[in-house]
């Protein structure tokens, strides 16, 4: 079996800081789906790993820098280029933010960028298959929640479900179909109502706007869909919308032509999936 080492290198961090480092580890480790591992904070370059009472099984390396500035990897490069055991180098920023602060790690003799996408890719394709829902945020009106007898290789952190959220919120996103569809309201004057009224908009915004209540409308989730990238499958969750509901907004949105086109894609591809899983 084998086995992920994570280690947290943050020398000089306090204990608040620490903490908020190790968890930003324990969600990485969890979204790429490794294998049981262990998260060790501040160990010293001489890690052990060809130890073998230490370390007898193939191992991922996952090293996560907690530091202002760029590591230097002269400390670590002679016993992770040494080691028999070390099958993947994984080197994480825990700094960095989406790229935008110009600090690149380069892991020494493995590229493994392609590697952390392609499984990224690969857990999450694997989660959607099993009626999980893959976004760490849930939609308006709905809560994400473990989802139990589930017997595989999925961490526990990534296997929920979506199932009907707080009831006022709810209320709402049936207010907002119903306001679209049956009474003409635009999306620009259901938002100006909404915010009138005082009702708090999605994701701790301050205000509604009609981008978000299109980005309401136009999701398949209210009619118990799962969706991953262009994957859709169908009866997975329970519905806050009643399928003709849902429609109706779709055509008066895109169209009607437009519509149907949408509407013939997704069946083909509904087919595909239930083709494939038997």
């Amino acid at each position: 079996m084998l086995k992920t080492i994570a280690i947290v290198h943050a020398l000089g961090a306090n204990d608040f800081q620490l903490e908020i480092l190790v968890k930003k580890m324990e969600r990485f480790v969890g979204r790429m789906n490794f294998y049981p591992n262990e998260i060790r904070v501040n160990a010293s370059p001489g890690i052990g790993m060809n130890n073998p009472g230490n370390y007898d099984i193939p191992s991922t390396l996952i090293i996560g820098w907690g530091l202002s500035e760029k590591p230097c990897w002269t400390k670590w490069a002679y016993e992770i280029n040494t080691s028999q055991l070390i099958r993947l180098f994984i080197a994480v920023d825990l700094y960095e933010r989406y790229g935008t602060h110009g600090r690149v790690l380069v892991a020494p003799n493995v590229k493994a960028g392609s590697y952390w996408r392609h499984k990224s890719w690969q857990t999450r394709c694997k989660l959607f298959l099993n009626g999980c829902y893959v976004s760490y945020v849930a939609p308006y009106g709905m809560k994400r929640i473990p989802k139990e007898g589930c017997h595989d290789d999925l961490t526990v952190s990534n296997r929920h479900i979506l199932v009907p959220g707080l009831q006022q919120e709810i209320e709402i996103v049936r207010l907002i179909f119903n306001l679209f569809v049956n009474h003409g309201y635009t999306m620009t004057e259901i938002s100006n109502l909404l915010n009138a009224q005082g009702i708090k908009a999605p994701n701790k915004s301050k205000i509604w706007s009609g981008k978000k209540i299109k980005f309401l409308l136009v999701s398949s989730v209210y009619i118990g869909s799962n969706q991953y990238g262009a994957c859709v499958k169908h009866n997975v969750f329970p519905a806050l919308i009643d399928r003709s509901t849902f429609c109706a907004a779709q055509a008066k949105i895109y169209g009607k032509e437009t519509f149907l086109r949408r509407f013939l894609s997704d069946c083909s591809l509904r087919l595909l999936l239930l083709s494939r899983n038997g």
